[in-house]
Formats: C-alpha cells, sequence, structure tokens
C-alpha cells in the first residue's frame, strides 16, 4: 500500500509476508479465509511431489475482491513431535521449507466514469458491452509484484479454457505465443479510441498497488457472449511475448438488459413522458436496453451486470420467427438461387446451424446482411429514419446512463410494431463522420423481445349451423385474452381499441340448452379466449430432468394432444422450487435461471415485472416411439452447475402453451345467409382489455352442397310415429373422399325437433317408441356400433361392398336456444335441435363414386339412414330443411387434406321434406293385413312366412303375390272408393318390387258386394313407388318398396247395412319380387289418404318373415400361407390365424331390453340348434335373449377369437390396400364388430349382438380367428369338412338353416377365396442338396421327401425357399441322375412301394412349375 511519510511524500510499502515454520514447537497458521472449505485439505498440506501437480483451492466468491499473495512452504517428508502418531506433514509446524509465492490478481472491469472507485467504494462491473467503452483496472498482488515503471502492457487473446491451460511459466502458456492460439479470426476485436496517443494506451501507470488504464477506455467490437483472455507483462514487454502472463479473463454480456420504460419512473424526465418497451402488436411504445447493473458479491452475477452506457446509438429490428423471408438470398447476396422458399429467420438458422438455438454470431450475421424490414414495424425502419430514433445519452452523469431509449433526441419518439412476434434487437454504436453506422459488420444482436399478439391477416371460414370454436396461431398468448366480431367497416382501434360488437347474424353461448343460452351477443361482448395449460387439462410437470444441451420435462399424464413439434410452452414459477426455496427466495441470478426455462424474464430496471420469451418444445421418441408424456426444450447446463427444480406442490409444476388460442366451442351463425366479420384480439394491458390487433376476417357460409340430400316421410299423419327415411349423394367428383386420411363423420342435424321432426329410438312400430331424454349425450370417445342400432332402423347403400361399417355412432343433447325479443316485446318460438353423428375409420367411409349392385356398372352413391320419427304438425312446408345433412373430416385443415375448403365439413344438403303432413283422418283404420296370394289368412301360423311361389315356364321365381286388406275404423265412414291405400315394406333396402312402376293389381270383393272399377271390370290402380321418391330417383333407380293402390272407381262402399264386421275388400297384388335378403317377423306401416288429399291415417299389419336367399349368407376364407391353409396347415398345429370375409343375408336387431347374463356369450346359453328347428322366439323375466352371428367349423377344429377379431395378417392388410379397379377406394374395408362380444366353445364362435345393436344385411365384415387343427388330416372335398354360418334373432328366432361358406366351384371363379381348408400331414423323409453354393450364382436343388398319402390328379408341391432365393416365374424341373431311380434292391415290381428298401421315383414327365411368392394374395401381382 501507498504510505504518507511525514515529509508528504508517497511511498508504496509492499505488504509483509509470513515466513513458513521456523520452529518445531510453534505452529504457523495457514491461509484459510480466502479459500473455499471443502478444497482446503485436512490436516495435511496439499500433495505435490515429482509426479503429482498440486491442486490450488478455489476463492470464495466474497474474498475474491482485490490481488494478494501467499507463501508456500513445502513439507519435505517431515515427521515431528508435533504430528500426530508422529506422521509426517500432518502438522503446520512441518512444513519448514518456503519455496516461493503465489501471486494472485484481480482484474476489475470498470467504466469510464468510475475507474477511481471501481472495486473500492462501489462494486465493479462483471461483464462488458459490444461497443461501449470500458475501463480494466488490474489490483495488483500484495506481495509487491508490480513495478514502479510505465513499461507495463496488456494484450488480449481468445479464451482458453482451464482445461487446455498450461502454468504462467510453461513455454507453451498461451499469452507467451505468437500468435497466440486459438487467435482471433478477425482484427480488431477490441480497438483503442483512435484519438489517444499511442504510447498512452499500454500503460497502465506506475502506480504498484493496481494499474489502470486511465482515460483510455477500450471498446469491443465483438458479440454478446465472447470471452478472452486478458494477458498482462509488467517490464521488459518489448521484448516479444515470453513475459507476459494471464490476469483474467473479461466477457460481453450474454443478453444485453431491457427496460420497461424510457427513464426512471421515480425520477421522470421533466422534458420527457416515458415511453414503455414496445409489447403488444400494434401499440405504440419503443426498445430500451438498460446497463449499469453490479452484482451483491455475496448472490452471484445478476443476468444484466453489465458496464453502463455511455456511447449513442440506432436501432433496427428483425422478425425472427413471425415473417417468411427469402433468407439464403439475404445470406448468399449476390449468388443466383432458383426455387428458393422462403422460412423464418429461426427455421433458416436453425437449418444452417443444426442447433435448435442458434449462435449469436449467426444473429450478428442477420443483423448485419439483413436490410431494414419496414414491413415489421413503423418508426426506426428505413436508412432515412433509423437517425431520427437514435438512442441519446441524455441527462446521464459523467456522460453516461443506464437507459438506452431509441427514443431521438428529444427521448419523444415512439412506434409500433405491426407483425406480432419475437423479434431480434440490433444495435450499432459506432458512427461515421455523417453520424451513420460506420458500417454493416457494427451491426449486433443484443436482445430478444416479444411481441404479443396473433398472426394476423387470416382469412377463418366457418360452415352455418355448425357451433364452433376460433382457433389462432400466435405469440404470448394468455388466459385473459379475448375476441371481439366487429363490421367489415370498422377498425379494432377505434374508441380507444374498444370497437362496439357486431351483435347480429351469430350468437355465443351455443348450443343452448332448455332455452337457457345461445345468445345474441351484447355491443361490448368479449369473447372469453382459452389456452391450454394445466389447469385447463389438468395434467402437471412432474419432473424436470436438465441435460448437458436439453432439459426434459415429465407430465403426469399424455400430453400428445396438447402439443406437437415447434408448440411453445411457459411454467409457472410460483409452483417452482430451486432446491427448498419458492422464488420469493431466488437470488437474482437465480431468477433468470429459472427464467431460462419458465420463459418469464425480469425486465432489467424493474425486476418485479416480467416480459415472456418461451420455449418451444420438441417430442421425445424412443426405439422408434414416442413417449406420450415427455417433451423436451433446448435449454441445458453443464453437470456441475444444473440447477436443482422440483414441484413445489404435490400437484406438480403448473406450464401453459401460449402460440394457441381458442375460444370455447360456442360461436354458432345460423344461416342461412353468409355473414363476414373482422375479428379483434385483445390483450389485458394495465386491467383494461384493448383491442390492439386485427386478425382478419371471419366468414360463416354454407358449405359446398352434396349432389342431393333429402328427407323422405312415411306417415304423413300430424304428431304420428312412423319411419323416416334420410338419404344423401356425394359429389362424384369430390376427390376428398378417396383422399382424405382421417376419420369421416356423417353429421345428422334435426333442425326442429319440437314442431317438425322428432327422432325416435329405433325399435318395431309395435313398441312404445320414445325420443332420447333431452339431457342425454354421447361424446365422440365413447361412440360404439351399438348406438348405431339404438339410433337407426336402417342403414343401406347401392355399393356392391355395402353400407361401409361405422366405428360407432353418438349424439348430442337435444338443444334449445335463448329466445330474442321480438319487435313487439314478444318473445320468439325456438326450436329444438338435436345431432346424430356416424364415424367411420380413415378411408373406411362413404364413397363419392360406387358399383351399383342393381345396375351392375359405375354410378352415384347414394347412402340411406331409416330412422323412426315423430312428423311434427308444423311440417307444412317442401322448402322446410329439417335435416341438415353433413360429410365432415375429424381433425384440422391439414389433417382433412386440400381437397376439404371449410373443415370439418366436407359436404353439405339440405334435407327438405319429400311430402308435407295431413290433419288424422277422423275414421281412420281399424286394422290391416297382408298375406301371400290367395292364402287362407285365418288358417296360417303367425309369422307369415314370404316365399318364392310365382311360377313363370315351369321355373320357380322369387316373386309372389300379396292380398291387401284395410277395415275402417268406424263402419260409419268407410273407406271412399279412390281412396290411396299405401303400404311401406321394410326393410326399405332389402325391398325392391321391380324395376318398372306399374303393377298389377285387382279388387276381390266379399260375398254379396261389387268391387267394379266401372269398366266392366275389378281393376284396382297399382304403382311400385320408391320412399325415395324424390330427386334421387331421377338420376338413379332406387329400390321400388312402396305398394300405392287406389280403390276402384265404382266400388261398393261397405257400411253398416250392406257388410259384416270382418267384410273388407282384398286388393291383390299380382308379380311383386320377393327381397333377396331375409327379415325376421315385422309389421309393415300401411297409410290410407282420403279422395280429396286433406287427411290420412295410419295402422300396422300382421307380421310377415323371409328367409334370405340362397348365397345372401356367405362367409368365405382369405387363402393364405404357403399351401393356402393358412401359415400352420398341418395336423395338431395350433394357433393356425385365418381371416374370414363373412356376409350376412338378413338383419340382426338385438333388443332394447337387457338380455340374460348368460347370454352376453356361450357358456350357459342354449345348445346348437339343428336346421330342422321352428321359428321361435323366447323371453325371460331378464328380457330378450340377444341375437348372435355364429361360425360353425368341422368337427375336430377349435375356435378362437382375440378382442374385436380385427384382421391384421400379412394377406389381410395387403387385401384392405388393394384397389383393382383404380377407382380411388379400397375394394374392402377392414370392417370388425364392436356392437357386442366374441366367445368360443370348441368348434364355435359366436358373436353376441349388445343391447340395442344391429348387424344390417348385406353388410361386411372381417373377423380374424384362430384355429386349432384337428388331430388327423382333412381333405377339401371331404364331405363333412364343411364351415357354416348361422343366424339367430333376438329370443333365439331361427330364420333359416346354417349357411355353408362358399363352394369348391365357386373358389374357381372367387379366386383368393376358399369355402373351406385342407389340413395336412407333414412330409416324410424330406431333403435339399444345392448344387451350388456361391452367392449370386444359378443352379439345381436336388429335392427328396417321402409322401406321407396319395396324391390325387391336380395335387401339388409346395417348395418354399427364404426370400432372397427366386425360382423365376416358370421355374424348371428335371429329373435326376438315372442312378438315383435304379431298382438297387432287384425288387419286383409293386413290392416294397414304401419304407426303406423303395425305389425314387421322379415327379413324371414335363410337370408344371411356376414361381411365386407365397405372402402375395392370389389375385395380386407376382412380386
Amino acid at each position: 500500500r501507498y504510505v504518507v511519510m511525514p515529509d508528504e511524500s508517497v511511498v508504496y510499502r509492499p505488504g509483509t509476508p509470513l515466513r513458513c515454520s521456523e520452529a518445531l514447537d510453534i505452529d504457523i497458521v495457514p491461509e484459510t479465509q480466502r479459500f473455499l472449505d471443502d478444497d482446503l485439505p485436512q490436516g495435511a498440506g496439499l500433495l505435490a511431489d515429482g509426479q503429482t501437480l498440486a491442486t490450488m483451492p478455489r476463492l470464495k466468491p466474497a474474498e475474491a475482491t482485490a490481488g494478494f499473495t501467499v507463501t508456500l512452504c513445502y513439507c519435505p517428508n517431515f515427521a515431528s513431535s508435533r504430528g500426530g502418531e508422529n506422521q509426517a506433514c500432518d502438522s503446520p509446524a512441518e512444513f519448514i521449507q518456503p519455496v516461493g509465492r503465489k501471486h494472485y490478481w484481480m482484474l476489475r472491469v470498470c467504466g469510464p466514469h468510475n475507474f477511481q472507485s471501481c472495486g473500492v467504494t462501489g462494486e465493479p462491473y462483471m461483464r462488458i458491452l459490444p461497443q461501449q467503452p470500458f475501463v480494466l483496472r488490474l489490483q495488483c498482488p500484495s506481495g509487491g509484484r508490480c513495478a514502479d515503471a510505465n513499461e507495463n502492457r496488456l494484450r488480449f487473446i481468445a479464451h482458453v479454457g482451464s482445461q487446455d491451460e498450461y502454468p504462467s511459466w510453461h513455454r507453451y502458456h498461451a499469452c507467451s505465443q505468437y500468435p497466440p492460439p486459438p487467435s482471433f479470426p478477425e482484427v480488431g476485436w477490441l480497438l483503442f479510441p483512435t484519438d489517444v496517443a499511442e504510447d498512452l494506451v499500454h500503460t497502465g501507470g506506475q502506480r504498484r498497488d493496481y494499474k489502470v488504464w486511465t482515460l483510455r477506455s477500450l471498446i469491443a467490437n465483438t458479440s454478446l457472449g465472447v470471452t478472452f483472455d486478458v494477458c498482462y507483462c509488467d517490464v521488459q514487454c518489448d521484448d516479444g511475448y515470453s513475459n507476459y502472463f494471464k490476469v483474467g479473463s473479461v466477457s460481453t454480456a450474454a443478453s444485453m438488459g431491457v427496460a420497461r420504460w424510457t427513464q426512471n419512473l421515480a425520477t421522470p424526465l421533466a422534458t420527457a413522458e416515458p415511453i414503455e418497451t414496445v409489447e403488444f402488436i400494434s401499440k405504440l411504445g419503443t426498445v430500451t436496453l438498460y446497463s449499469g447493473i453490479t452484482s451483491p458479491i455475496d448472490e452471484g452475477m445478476s443476468p444484466y451486470d453489465s458496464v453502463i452506457f455511455s456511447r449513442p446509438a440506432v436501432l433496427k429490428l428483425l422478425s425472427y420467427d413471425g415473417e417468411a423471408l427469402d433468407w439464403d438470398g439475404i445470406f448468399e447476396a449476390g449468388v443466383e438461387f432458383t426455387g428458393r422458399a422462403t422460412e423464418t429467420l429461426e427455421a433458416n438458422l436453425r437449418r444452417r446451424s443444426g442447433l435448435p438455438k442458434p449462435p449469436v454470431a449467426l444473429l450478428d450475421r442477420a443483423c448485419q446482411q439483413s436490410p431494414f424490414q419496414p414491413s415489421l414495424y413503423e418508426g426506426p425502419s428505413s436508412e432515412d429514419t433509423v437517425l431520427d430514433y437514435k438512442a441519446y445519452i441524455a441527462d446521464g452523469v459523467d456522460g453516461t446512463s443506464p437507459y438506452l431509449p431509441f427514443t431521438g433526441e428529444l427521448n419523444d419518439r415512439s412506434f409500433s410494431v405491426k407483425k406480432a412476434g419475437h423479434v431480434a434487437a440490433c444495435y450499432c454504436a459506432t458512427f461515421d463522420e455523417l453520424g451513420q453506422c460506420a458500417g454493416d459488420h457494427y451491426w449486433i444482436y443484443v436482445a430478444m423481445i416479444m411481441v404479443k399478439g396473433p398472426v394476423a391477416d387470416v382469412s377463418l371460414s366457418f360452415p352455418n349451423n355448425f357451433v364452433i370454436q376460433v382457433e389462432l396461431d400466435g405469440w404470448g398468448f394468455d388466459s385473459t385474452d379475448t375476441l371481439r366480431f366487429i363490421g367489415t367497416t370498422q377498425s379494432c382501434s377505434e374508441n380507444s381499441y374498444s370497437p362496439r360488437a357486431l351483435t347480429t347474424g351469430y350468437r355465443l353461448g351455443c348450443p343452448g340448452f332448455n332455452g337457457t343460452d345461445c345468445r345474441a351477443p351484447v355491443r361490448l361482448e368479449d369473447i372469453e379466449g382459452v389456452i391450454d395449460s394445466s389447469s385447463v387439462s389438468g395434467i402437471f410437470i412432474s419432473q424436470i430432468i436438465i441435460g448437458e444441451e436439453l432439459t426434459t420435462f415429465v407430465f403426469t399424464d399424455d400430453v400428445t394432444g396438447f402439443f406437437t413439434d415447434g408448440d411453445a410452452i411457459t411454467l409457472d414459477e410460483d409452483t417452482l422450487l430451486m432446491g427448498t426455496r419458492n422464488r420469493t427466495r431466488w437470488t437474482a441470478a437465480e431468477r433468470h435461471e429459472v427464467a431460462l426455462l419458465s420463459g418469464f424474464y425480469e425486465y432489467a430496471e424493474d425486476p418485479t415485472k416480467q416480459r415472456m420469451l418461451w420455449n418451444r418444445v420438441s417430442r421425445v421418441e424412443r426405439r422408434g416411439n414416442i413417449v406420450p408424456n415427455e417433451l423436451t426444450v433446448p435449454i441445458g447446463w453443464p453437470e456441475e452447475s444444473r440447477p436443482n427444480l422440483l414441484p413445489r406442490y404435490v400437484a406438480g409444476i403448473g406450464w401453459a402453451k401460449r402460440n394457441r388460442l381458442r375460444t370455447r366451442r360456442e360461436l354458432l351463425a345460423p344461416g342461412p345467409a353468409e355473414l363476414t366479420m373482422k375479428l379483434c384480439w385483445a390483450a389485458r394491458d394495465e386491467g383494461v382489455q384493448k383491442y390492439y390487433a386485427e386478425v382478419g376476417e371471419v366468414i360463416f357460409k354454407e358449405p359446398e352442397f352434396m349432389y342431393d340430400a333429402a328427407v323422405y316421410l312415411t306417415t304423413q299423419v300430424e304428431e304420428d310415429t312412423g319411419p323416416v327415411v334420410i338419404t344423401l349423394t356425394p359429389s362424384r367428383d369430390n376427390e376428398a373422399y378417396r383422399q382424405m386420411q382421417v376419420p369421416m363423420i356423417v353429421r345428422l342435424n334435426f333442425r326442429d325437433t319440437l314442431y317438425k321432426l322428432e327422432p325416435l329410438l329405433a325399435g318395431e312400430l309395435t313398441e312404445t317408441l320414445r325420443p332420447l331424454d333431452m339431457g342425454d349425450s354421447v361424446d365422440k370417445a365413447n361412440a360404439s356400433q351399438a348406438l348405431c342400432g339404438k339410433l337407426f332402423m336402417e342403414m343401406w347403400t347401392n355399393d356392391i361392398g355395402g353400407f361401409p361399417m361405422p366405428r360407432g355412432c353418438y349424439y348430442g343433447v337435444q338443444n334449445e336456444d335463448l329466445p330474442g325479443e321480438l319487435d313487439d316485446g314478444s318473445l320468439e318460438i325456438v326450436p329444438g335441435y338435436r345431432d346424430y353423428f356416424v364415424i367411420f375409420e380413415p378411408q373406411q367411409g362413404l364413397k363419392s363414386e360406387c358399383y351399383d349392385y342393381r345396375q351392375n356398372k359405375m354410378s352415384a352413391c347414394v347412402y340411406m339412414f331409416v330412422i323412426n320419427a315423430r312428423v311434427g304438425a308444423s311440417l307444412r312446408s317442401l322448402e322446410d330443411e329439417v335435416v341438415g345433412v353433413y360429410t365432415m373430416c375429424e381433425g384440422s385443415q391439414a389433417e382433412c387434406g386440400p381437397y376439404v375448403d371449410m373443415p370439418p365439413v366436407i359436404e353439405y344438403g339440405q334435407g327438405k321434406p319429400s311430402r308435407t303432413v295431413l290433419p288424422r283422418d277422423s275414421g281412420g283404420l281399424s286394422r290391416a293385413s297382408v298375406s301371400p296370394g290367395g292364402a287362407d289368412l285365418a288358417s296360417m301360423p303367425e309369422p307369415l312366412r314370404l316365399a318364392a311361389q310365382y311360377v313363370e315356364d315351369g321355373t320357380m321365381r322369387d316373386m309372389t303375390s300379396l292380398d291387401i286388406r284395410a277395415w275402417a275404423a268406424d263402419r260409419g265412414r268407410p273407406i271412399e272408393r279412390l281412396a290411396t291405400l299405401k303400404l311401406f315394406l321394410t326393410p326399405f333396402g332389402a325391398w325392391d318390387l321391380g324395376f318398372t312402376s306399374t303393377c298389377k293389381a285387382g279388387c276381390l270383393a266379399p260375398e254379396g258386394l261389387v268391387c267394379s272399377d266401372g269398366r266392366g271390370g275389378n281393376t284396382s290402380t297399382c304403382e311400385l313407388r320408391e320412399v325415395t321418391d324424390g330427386q334421387v330417383a331421377l338420376f338413379m333407380p332406387m329400390p321400388r318398396n312402396v305398394i300405392a293402390l287406389q280403390y276402384p272407381r265404382e266400388m261398393e262402399v261397405l257400411n253398416v247395412s250392406n257388410s259384416r264386421p270382418d267384410d273388407a275388400y282384398t286388393l291383390a297384388v299380382e308379380a311383386l319380387a320377393l327381397p333377396a335378403e331375409g327379415f325376421f317377423p315385422r309389421k309393415y306401416l300401411m297409410q290410407m289418404i282420403n279422395l280429396e288429399g286433406t287427411a290420412a291415417s295410419t295402422i300396422l299389419t300382421n307380421a310377415l318373415a323371409r328367409v334370405p336367399a340362397a348365397g345372401m349368407t356367405e362367409g368365405k376364407i382369405l387363402i393364405e400361407g404357403q399351401a393356402w391353409s393358412g401359415p400352420r396347415p398341418f395336423v395338431g398345429y395350433q394357433d393356425n390365424e385365418l381371416v374370414l370375409r363373412l356376409t350376412l343375408g338378413a338383419t340382426l336387431r338385438s333388443a332394447a331390453v337387457a338380455p340374460p347374463t348368460a347370454w352376453l356369450g356361450l357358456e350357459g346359453g342354449e345348445d346348437a340348434v339343428d336346421q330342422n328347428e321352428t321359428s321361435t322366439t323366447t323371453t325371460t323375466t331378464q328380457g330378450v335373449l340377444p341375437p348372435y352371428v355364429e361360425i360353425v367349423l368341422p368337427d375336430g377344429y377349435q375356435c378362437f377369437v382375440s378382442g374385436k377379431g380385427g384382421a391384421y395378417t400379412l394377406g389381410a392388410r395387403e387385401l384392405f390396400g388393394r384397389d383393382e379397379n383404380g377407382d380411388g377406394f379400397k375394394d374392402n374395408f377392414n370392417q370388425s364388430l364392436s356392437s357386442g362380444a366374441w366367445s368360443v366353445d370348441g368348434n364355435l364362435c359366436r358373436f353376441t349382438v349388445a343391447l340395442h345393436a344391429h348387424l344390417t344385411a348385406r353388410q361386411v365384415f372381417f373377423v380374424q380367428v384362430r384355429v386349432n387343427n384337428p388331430v388327423v388330416p382333412v381333405f377339401k372335398d371331404d364331405p363333412k369338412n364343411v364351415w357354416q354360418i348361422k343366424l339367430r334373432g333376438a329370443g333365439g328366432a331361427i330364420l333359416a338353416p346354417p349357411s355353408n361358406f362358399i363352394t369348391l366351384d365357386q373358389e374357381q371363379t372367387e379366386l383368393g377365396w376358399a369355402g373351406n381348408l385342407a389340413v395336412l400331414t407333414p412330409l416324410a423323409g424330406e431333403t435339399i442338396q444345392p448344387t451350388v453354393f456361391a452367392m449370386g450364382e444359378a443352379g439345381y436343388v436336388h429335392v427328396f421327401f417321402r409322401a406321407v398319402h396319395t396324391l390325387a390328379n391336380e395335387s401339388y408341391i409346395v417348395l418354399d425357399a427364404p426370400d432372397d432365393f427366386d425360382f423365376g416365374a416358370r421355374c424348371v424341373v428335371e429329373d435326376l441322375s438315372p442312378d438315383i431311380y435304379a431298382d438297387w434292391e432287384g425288387l419286383r415290381w409293386g413290392e416294397d412301394l414304401v419304407g426303406d428298401r423303395a425305389r425314387t421315383y421322379s415327379l413324371g414327365q414335363d410337370p408344371n412349375c411356376t414361381g411365386d411368392n407365397w405372402r402375395r394374395l392370389v389375385r395380386s401381382p407376382i412380386p
């Protein structure tokens, strides 16, 4: 230290050195105060000898504030009585030999204004800032190491890590090298001011206690986050570099601090109002940097510790992740590119660096090479305007200021950012003589700022009559954000960023229930925004695993439905602990560490306020599979410095996804008019909602129309119940049906269930039918095939493949909106409405083009849904849309594909009624009957069976005649002449009475009466109509399933005076085609309409049943395996996996009453019935026995089904991918049954239909069975080798005997399918002898085997080689050497044909040989 002498001279006196031990009875006092306790040796000193270097203890941060010197004392393996148990070097007294001194230097970073007090009366800085002056002050060791001379010099080299650093005395020490290894890549990273004389630049002065480069401040023209080493030479510095040694390192700040305001609000400037740093899109603000922060030595370094600003700067902003530009063109200026894609700066830098967080050097390059971006922001956005917003150092101390606001000379300029996103702030603080930035290379990246808001200029289209939610992408969304719809001529900024909402054309809070919601908006309506978060999902983060480069968040549940790669996450710091301390006890350094993961950074001048800089997540894969409850973010720490972050609460750590904002699913535009609005986004700013952003345009309109949709009534009697048919026909040119890879959904929206059409539960009309409960609903996740049977009576299509098997059905509650107020003050009458949904698996849904099985040609597709419904009294206009029919995709625009313009709707159809309702006829009908023509109804058992009875040219045809009768309910009001009688024949998809509309009918009168047509006969007008008799019947022949009859013109009217109570006219209809499908007993709806067509009545007939035509119930086996008998074809083999294709010849419908428990499977159920059983139904006190489908295998087999029987064999996968006719649709859908349960018993596999469910005739489904083969061989032509399907209706009703799988003859035409399988005996004595062993060479293979049974003509032998062998499409078979076939035993002909002495035989002359691959299905091309 310097001491003032009596003569007032100043003399430097170095510290007095402590001596090593000089007396064995006196301990020296080692230096321990300055070093970390954990690094100090226990007892003995530091270990050092000829082979071992001593590791010096680390300094305590609180003690590392000045230079100092220590004396090094050595113990030469010396033991004394002072030591314990006479051990060497275990007492300080034994360190007797001084070996030198170790000097500790302290390098302080100071500002140009405070280098005298720096580290003396005030804290020094820990970091410097690029292009801002700083002063280095070197504190000399107390041992007098610094000379009293001006020869000292500094030298700066690139930072050398401790692992690569040599001691200062070593010849390879970096400071003593020239050039220094590694050298700086550019010249001029550290510059001295040019106005300082060269001879004054290098010296730090003559003082011996410190050296300071006063008035000669340094400027680092480098990037943020760069460290360089400082080398010092005390004397003889011009003699090369050998006298330089390292005295410290200096780093630039990792990021400049961002201030919230342009000035200190506690002491505001009198000349300018404070301006806030930009936070929201469109809101005026600025960017203010902040510095001059020092760190308390005991709390660690503040993240924004850096020298104070003392030079002005200018600003440039670059869009980091919000705007796509041609960055390759910007970076490679002058290089010609073709076909360059635009991308964000973030994406470009990630691609260039290969890192999730690009290095700062690349951001600097972007700052230097990018032009200004006036499309991003207004204000300093061009060369002409940047100086108007120059950040001046005003009103600072000694020409310095912690604030660097880019607000111009008067600190009063502000600007706005026009596009949301992360914005990279670049600055230049080095100017030329004209006051401009001295060069592009002086532009550097200094901070990242998030401008909160949505992606703008979007156009969102939504379908009318859909309750939708609006989803927005953007930055920094919060749960307090709101949206507002305004008119197209309004602005979001009007009324101080609170424009008045549009209040007509759409509704909120939808759908309504019981008239309590779904209302018109109010003038200042704030539509609540929602972000996915832990509080919304109930899923938290249970663990944070920090790695070197990535940090993994482990969640308490699956989050794949909430996050995709690139989504943004923030953490709730209030739910975090660092060790055992919550955020109120964290230091500034710790708060910054947490911010790296949480995404919330403190403003540099106001730690109580935070700004957001989120992290993007990536999904985690292990072994090729997504880990559903883990995500990573690109933040990491070295192992030795990783923070210990734990959940504060048992539930876990809170989180939020900040890049996606959505409304609740509550918006509805009823239409039909198109509605266009603007959408505004608001953030809560100082407690008030401010609509800063215009998101874009929102359009509600009618979706693209399908070719046809309609609603067809049966009963026209108001408030009556009957079947209703809803049809839809997709547009043939709509590619969405072919291309879509996500599930397809059909939505039926019943527009007015209170007054026009109310859907009822499925069931026979004899049952008491009721609607679903008003509040009853099933969501999509719980859709089931059984619910389809609960809602629908039939599903039919004209496609030859049958109606596609749905994944399931589901439905919503009955909605009723809040009534609005009419002009007269009364409330409007609001309808009830309800949705039915049918969902199909991906690429197994509706088609736009079908092969019509009735016309045997390609045509449009018609899909028919039959429901029971109540026809309301208000259904009196053919223009009423009673059912909105929609085909939809499940997913987003990207998932639905480019052919869907307005997800989720593919197409829309207006289901208008085919006819209107009529008043109920006060007379009506009392009963009706239908019977086979000429049959004695009284003598026939119930139910009647319809069977082929029409003989033409001696050939039995599937035709019949019907006798139809009806009785008036009131004989005083008899059936009128020319009254119309309609008989609706169900199932509608099964009945097709003929291709012509005319039919022949006669009127048969009771005894004593006349039923004359007035022309000498008894003809009754007869027409065969379609129940779907609207537009669809105009472009496609539809099934004729309605008989319309008119009583003759001169019919004698039955009345009380001329007839008996049982008398009725018989309308005998001839030559009606019977349906090929069968059906269990059912009654038919008959409707009579009076002559004037002003009233109607309905009645049910007696029950009829129909046995399926031959071949309608069909089963066949997919041919797979080397022997076409499955992959395990041999006797006794187990688990032979087979795929069966089943087609039902009749609809099976389960009752709406729960079955007995025993009937949920085979155990405890009925025994197998034979084909001679009669038709019966069985009920119990527990309900009606459910229907079932039974697969019956031949004796000796055992049958098993796993789960739902889904087909997943190699052959099945190929089958379901096949499109042989090239129509763009798969020929076979992978349809399995889920509306019930499989059970097994020996050779039986039974599917029992669940409660409410039904299986539709003509529907095709596949089931994968596992069979255990018989233990004896079975031939395909064995008469006992018969596979069968058995159908049983509800209550055990028998419609027909079991149906066999396809025959051997049918196998010849249905290639790839079999009706049964052979069970093979393994060959014996098989041997294969190759003749060539070289890879890739061709050669013969000698094959030997013993036949185990006789091979008939047309038998075949399969030789199966591994995949890499190739026999060719036409393989070659030749005899072996004649010696092989010689009779070496000399046997007489006919003896010992088998056994060890048997001769070897050839296969005969010219056997047919074909190469193939057994994994190929029969109709697939040979690979």
